[in-house]
């Protein structure tokens, strides 16, 4: 769950890093895009998850959205 904070949120002062997880991060990526929201380009996650991208909320917190390994969307194991 994602809300907004009741006061100022100091963005540089994060000690948290939020991480949601998509089985499509390229079709969630287009959603967002196409609805107006900035969200950053995939990258690689090296060393963490293989294909990632971020969103910085209207708090100015940034969400990294990766992408569930093995699990996406169109692409036949093997």
């Amino acid at each position: 769950m994602v809300a907004e904070a009741d006061e100022a949120v100091d963005p540089g002062a994060q000690a948290v890093l939020f991480f949601l997880y998509t089985r499509d991060l390229d079709g969630l990526r287009a959603r967002l895009v196409a609805h107006g929201v900035p969200a950053g380009e995939i990258t690689t996650g090296n060393p963490g998850p293989d294909r990632q991208m971020d969103v910085v909320d209207p708090d100015g917190y940034v969400l990294m959205v990766a992408e569930i390994e093995g699990e996406r969307v169109g692409v036949l194991p093997g």
